[in-house]
């Protein structure tokens, strides 16, 4: 699946984020103020990474993690993060010991994202993450 990034430049998510907000304060209703933080913060997150890693975490990515906070509460998001991480350490680890990749290799995060989404998600249903942790 490919995320257009076109689009960005004339309606960036954080003017998104932020109209959505200025819209939940208007109506009154705080269901959607925790989602809409969430996905502020984890896309913020990532974004905060692509400035000081030499852009290696591409906007996809940003934007994913963005509707990956709607899903998981409060800071749900930071151990999903962990989880892919780890998940794609598992992943490409070997591949890098074994000289099949070299430095230069750029892993796509993507579906790692999703995977420590599922995850965190599940752990959170089964009572392992307390809610909005």
């Amino acid at each position: 699946m490919i995320l257009p990034t076109a689009g960005s430049r004339t309606f960036s998510p954080s003017a998104g984020l932020i109209s959505l907000l200025a819209l939940t304060a208007v109506s009154g209703s705080q269901a959607l103020l925790l989602p809409i933080l969430s996905a502020a913060a984890a896309s913020g997150f990532l974004l905060l990474m692509r400035r000081f890693t030499a852009r290696s975490i591409g906007l996809g990515d940003v934007k994913f993690a963005a509707s990956s906070g709607v899903l998981l509460p409060g800071i749900q998001w930071l151990p999903a993060f962990c989880i892919a991480s780890f998940a794609a350490l598992l992943l490409f680890l070997p591949l890098y010991i074994g000289h099949r990749i070299g430095r230069r290799f750029r892993v796509p995060f993507g579906p790692f994202i999703g995977i420590g989404t599922i995850s965190a998600v599940l752990l959170s249903a089964a009572g392992y993450m307390p809610p909005g942790f």
